[in-house]
C-alpha cells in the first residue's frame, strides 16, 4: 500500500472488460478494506 497521510474517502475500481478482470481485482479490494475499512469502494 502507498503511504498516505490519511486514508482516502472513496476509491473507484474500473472493470476493464470481463469477469477475469474482476477476479484479479478482488484481492486488491480485500487489501484496501483491511487497511482502510472506512473507505468506500465503488465499481
Amino acid at each position: 500500500m502507498l503511504p498516505l497521510a490519511a486514508p482516502p474517502e472513496s476509491i473507484c475500481i474500473v472493470r476493464l472488460s470481463a469477469l477475469g478482470d474482476v477476479t484479479h481485482a478482488v484481492p486488491v479490494l480485500r487489501a484496501i478494506q483491511q487497511h482502510w475499512p472506512q473507505t468506500r469502494v465503488t465499481w
